[in-house]
């Protein structure tokens, strides 16, 4: 996985989009996609760009780390006060491999058009998966959650219509 170090590098030098912009003559858009891990590619000219204007490496602008994952919701119970969802995952970092059933606690509230307007969501993570994954960048973290997040709300797209301003959280 490889992910854009533009967000950090900006912010230890106290840079803000426009100053990229007007610096480089890049597009804000282009500089926020980057930032924001949206972009799907980069030009060999915006790369060298961005690295001759922050001054940086290639390395330090783009981070790899040999990490990939993917859940799957396989099964859903309903308990009490929750439901629990039981996502089979499996996440490959450097040579090890994790293939195992993570049990996530998801409370739900709908509002007064029984639309779902609150998800929030618990994942119990194992020793052994919190310890493979400790070493790994935040950022890269972070799409592992959206990744969790996405997996129970394709689930719950199945049962529930959602509202406009829904939230859905993730601990």
């Amino acid at each position: 996985m490889i992910k854009c170090n533009l967000a950090v590098l900006m912010a230890e030098r106290g840079l803000k989009i426009a100053d990229i912009a007007s610096g480089t003559g890049m597009s804000r858009t282009t500089i926020s996609s980057l930032m924001n891990h949206n972009a799907k590619e980069i030009q060999y000219d915006t790369f060298n760009t961005l690295c001759e204007f922050l001054k940086v490496s290639p390395g330090e602008l783009f981070i790899y780390e040999p990490f990939k994952f993917s859940f799957e919701v396989k099964e859903v119970e309903e308990r009490e006060n929750d439901f629990l969802f039981k996502l089979e995952a499996d996440i490959t970092y450097k040579k090890q491999v994790l293939q195992e059933v993570l049990p996530a606690s998801v409370i739900l509230d709908v509002d007064e058009k029984d639309e779902l307007c609150y998800v929030g969501i618990e994942v119990n993570y194992s020793e052994e998966m919190t310890q493979l994954i400790a070493p790994i960048p935040r950022m890269f973290h972070k799409d592992m959650e959206e990744e969790i997040k996405e997996a129970i709300m394709e689930k719950l797209a199945q049962t529930y219509s959602f509202a406009e301003d829904i939230v859905v959280t993730l601990k």
